[in-house]
């Protein structure tokens, strides 16, 4: 077994935004570690790219990116640490104690550079809120996007609350640290809390949990459509 100091001697060395790094030499890299290509993935930006958090980002047309999903063209932006995607449509906005249905796409180009409105709460809210969130580390180039290789593991991520407040636009939760540092893609999706999401009556109609099928058809439409902003749908953590 070669020693630190033998592995450390041969060195290439590589020059990124004007600044040289020593890296191993490719003889020196275990079989098993593959190196992406910018051809295999799209990294969110440079040094002078913005910074965002969970309250601020700059999304002017210099950091905007597109991805063709669900019969959209969606506009998400990137920032220093990842790709981020506002306020996605999962299902239309059902009917009042009904459950939800999955969204087909307007074959449009929509903006995801806000997030869509938190569900109704004594907080405030709308009927209509039915979107979720998407932090990705990278994007797959349209000729790799179906390569699973190249697909990260995906986080899906439903708040808390107690059934009762909360959004996936949460001010203390920003899912750009965990998708960059983890390298995962990370979701988010809103559903429907209170009386809106868990109401249940003894009449046959009003069978409450539309909560808990909001959530469900949310993790159904990331099995569908993931893999476009880089996510594998065969690899999915659901976390809370």
């Amino acid at each position: 077994m070669k020693s630190v100091a033998a592995m450390l001697k041969p060195l290439v060395v590589a020059l990124v935004a004007g600044v040289s790094l020593a890296v191993p030499s490719p003889d020196l890299l275990d079989s098993d570690v593959t190196i992406l290509s910018d051809n295999d993935l799209q990294g969110p930006g440079g040094p002078c790219t913005p910074y965002s958090n969970a309250t601020s980002a700059d999304v002017g047309q210099d950091w905007q990116i597109q991805v063709e999903s669900n019969n959209e063209t969606v506009t998400g932006f990137r920032d220093r640490l990842t790709f981020r995607f506002r306020g996605i449509r999962f299902a239309p906005q059902p009917k009042r104690f009904t459950y939800p249905t999955l969204y087909s796409g307007s074959g449009e180009v929509v903006p995801a550079l806000k997030y869509g409105p938190q569900c109704i709460q004594v907080s405030g809210g709308s009927e209509d809120c039915l979107f979720l969130n998407i932090w990705t580390p990278s994007l797959p180039s349209p000729s790799n996007t179906y390569k699973s290789k190249k697909l990260k593991p995906v986080l899906f991520w439903i708040y808390g609350g107690g059934f009762t407040e909360n959004s996936a636009a949460d001010p203390n939760f920003d899912g750009g640290n965990m998708a960059s540092r983890g390298d995962v893609v990370m979701v988010a999706p809103n559903y429907r809390v209170g009386a809106f999401g868990f109401l249940a009556l003894k009449d046959g109609t009003t069978n409450g949990n539309f909560g808990i099928a909001d959530q469900i058809l949310a993790l159904n439409w990331v099995r569908k459509h993931i893999q476009d902003f880089g996510g594998d749908p065969e690899h999915i953590t659901i976390s809370k």
